[in-house]
């Protein structure tokens, strides 16, 4: 051989091994092998082809023929062991009859499906010719696998109590195979009774009118029907109820009083629900007018399923009272018969708050103390009386008003009496 160019270079050789062996290796005198044989310096070399005679396989074995896997579980493993342990192609295929039972990558066994599938493990001495391959073989049933339904352990739902249905949606369960629906296995209050307050469809939790205030235990169950690779599958949930009192939805409106009037003079409203009363001191007197603020608290009748409405906040608009309106006064005239009358009539239709007062006087003023009593004379003269409203807590004293009474002399005879008198 002729290197290609500048006295030095690369040769291809080709090696044609006889039927039954297979190449080995290359060398040359400089001892260089496994390699095409390179001419260095020399201008001759002599280049050895080696061979070696194939030992074919004549058996194969698994460690196992018959295998149990459960979808879902974990994978196995195969061990193929070639005979004789010489062989020149000791390598193993591997293939499965249902790769929708079973798959096999290097001898590692996956369940994917129930059922039965057969894992067969060849050896093809290197070629593909297939007359002299030997093979082994491993009966794989995959049963159904444990359902993989998972479910919170604990859930947490609250609410304020109600007079009508509550509802809340609940976690689903996930990874459920099949059909997933959902129970309650059990319901109990904070004493451990048994309670009927709750109903479930489907994830919907539902509290009945009424619930009351405390704290409940339900037990729900998910239930995955499962398929045809998998089981039925359960799991519980734990949800813990909280149901809290309420606030009543009762409300004070602004109120009004009159300056000097107390607390316990003004009305809180009244409710079926409950009461309310005074936080602050009822003996409180309203002295400044316009706007006040003042507290109170309203105590709910069903005081374990609402809560005591406390400092609630009242306003109260102070005016001064109105005057009273006295009844009205009407002046007994008379001529002189000798008979002590009444001063003046009174109707009391028209009295507005409190009561009438009188008083004897003269035109500048009473000269004696107001009473309830009308004044009365029989001598002739001129009289006034005063008159007045003493009010009540709704209304303040009328302004003193005088009327003048003539009892006049009788014709005919002398009197001795002149000018205006007082009450004889």
């Amino acid at each position: 051989m002729t290197p290609s160019s500048g006295g030095s270079g690369y040769y291809s050789c080709t090696a044609t091994p006889a039927e039954g062996y297979i190449f080995q290796k290359w060398t040359c005198s400089y001892g260089d092998e496994y390699k095409n044989p390179t001419m260095w310096s020399e201008s001759q070399a002599p280049i050895i082809a080696y061979f070696v005679q194939v030992v074919n396989v004549t058996d194969v074995q698994l460690d196992m023929t018959v295998l149990s896997l459960t979808v879902g579980g974990n994978a196995a493993t195969l061990t193929a062991t070639v005979a004789p342990n010489n062989a020149t192609y000791k390598n193993v295929t591997w293939t499965t009859s249902d790769p929708t039972v079973a798959t096999v990558a290097n001898g590692v066994v996956t369940a994917v499906g129930a059922g039965t599938a057969t894992i067969t493990a060849t050896a093809t001495n290197g070629t593909t010719e297939t007359s002299d391959d030997k093979t082994a073989a491993c009966n794989v049933t995959v049963a159904k696998g444990d359902n993989p339904l998972t479910y919170p352990v604990t859930q947490t739902v609250t609410k304020t109590f109600s007079t009508s249905n509550q509802t809340n949606e609940l976690a689903a369960a996930t990874n459920g195979q099949g059909d997933v629906s959902y129970a309650i296995q059990s319901q109990k209050d904070s004493s451990n009774a048994d309670v009927t307050h709750f109903t479930l469809e489907g994830t919907t939790l539902t509290l009945a009118e009424n619930t009351p205030a405390r704290t409940y235990t339900v037990v729900v169950r998910a239930t995955a029907a499962g398929n045809d690779n998998y089981k039925i599958g359960t799991k519980d949930s734990t949800v813990s109820v909280t149901v809290s009192k309420a606030n009543p939805t009762n409300t004070v409106g602004q109120l009004s009083a009159f300056r000097g009037q107390t607390l316990a003079n003004v009305a809180l409203p009244t409710a079926e629900n409950g009461v309310w009363s005074w936080e602050d001191d009822m003996t409180t007197t309203l002295n400044e007018l316009g706007m006040t603020t003042h507290f109170a608290k309203f105590t709910p009748n069903d005081t374990n399923n609402y809560n005591t409405l406390d400092n609630v906040s009242v306003q109260i608009e102070v005016a001064e009272k109105p005057m009273a309106v006295p009844a009205t006064v009407t002046a007994n005239n008379r001529t002189y018969d000798g008979t002590e009358k009444p001063l003046v009539t009174v109707d009391n239709s028209t009295l507005v708050g409190g009561t009438m007062q009188f008083a004897s006087g003269t035109k500048d003023g009473p000269t004696v103390s107001y009473t309830g009593a009308i004044p009365a004379a029989k001598k002739v003269g001129t009289y006034y009386v005063w008159y007045m409203v003493d009010g009540n807590e709704w209304r303040r004293d009328s302004t003193p008003t005088c009327i003048l009474v003539t009892n006049a002399e009788t014709k005919g005879r002398y009197s001795t009496v002149s000018g205006a008198q007082g009450i004889w």
